[in-house]
């Protein structure tokens, strides 16, 4: 009789009610069916508790600080709740394809690894959603841009989980503490991560709360971050094929960037001017 080990899905949620029935339609639809789902919840004021209800998964609820909280005290204290060999790290817009857990498990299973990058592919559909999905399809593949979501529990809790003291860079913080004692491998089929709509000043709001932590996890990777928080990437230079067979969205995403650059210097800005009248 074959053995398949729990796979313990967590799943942060703030005001998620527009994506998350698909994403739990999704993992319901999972040919691997050897699955707990925990949602952990920080007091949601749309519809998300209402479709929660109608499907089989352990609801926690946490408090909700500030104006954006990051995941991590969430995706911690879901792994706490956790029983399963395995801990996914899902995002309530993402919509895992009918055979992503089953290959995450049969790479750790078969091919002796501890952690997963599963690639992310953008389902966009105004022009900013548009911008961002041509730069992340630059992302795949690139050991600085993408993360390891998918783990065994023993390893996450030997690295002591996500760091609940960084608001930004934390799958960045994951990956690399990931990789230092454990092998990282990826599989080839891709989440469809549902952007839909991406409101330009919004997202300038969220670069510049970046900006605020950013400081934190500069401090804590020197090194690794200067591959990350640079307007000269890696990825960049790797496609740079792409910028001149598309020059139009070529110019929207030097606006969009440049934009996102100057949010977060903005906010570094602020987070230094701030502490001097502490």
């Amino acid at each position: 009789m074959k053995i398949e080990p729990l796979v313990s899905i967590v799943i942060p949620t703030r005001n998620a009610a527009r994506a998350l029935r698909n994403c739990l339609e999704a993992i319901k639809n999972q040919i691997y069916k050897k699955i707990e789902i925990i949602i952990v919840d920080q007091y949601s004021t749309d519809g998300t508790l209402e479709i929660i209800k109608n499907y089989n998964v352990k609801l926690f609820q946490i408090p909700h600080h500030g104006v954006y909280a990051g995941p991590t005290k969430s995706r911690n204290f879901g792994a706490n709740k956790s029983k399963g060999k395995y801990i996914f790290s899902v995002d309530s817009d993402w919509e895992l394809q009918p055979t992503i857990v089953q290959e995450c498990v049969e790479k750790c299973e078969k091919d002796g690894y501890g952690a997963v990058v599963v690639h992310e592919k953008d389902i966009a559909k105004n022009f900013w959603a548009k911008c961002r999905a041509f730069e992340k399809e630059m992302f795949i593949n690139d050991p600085y841009m993408e993360s390891a979501r998918f783990f065994r529990k023993d390893i996450f809790n030997k690295i002591s989980g996500y760091d609940e003291n960084l608001n930004s860079g934390e799958d960045w913080d994951i990956h690399y503490r990931l990789k230092q004692v454990t092998k990282v491998g990826d599989i080839k089929t891709r989440v469809l991560h549902n952007t839909w709509n991406v409101k330009f000043f919004k997202n300038m709001k969220k670069k510049f709360y970046y900006g605020t932590t950013y400081v934190k996890y500069r401090k804590k990777h020197p090194e690794w971050s200067k591959n990350q928080l640079t307007a000269f990437r890696y990825a960049y230079k790797k496609h740079w094929k792409k910028f001149v067979m598309h020059p139009f969205m070529t110019l929207a995403f030097i606006f969009y960037k440049m934009s996102e650059f100057t949010s977060a210097w903005v906010g570094i800005k602020y987070s230094k001017i701030k502490k001097l009248f502490q």
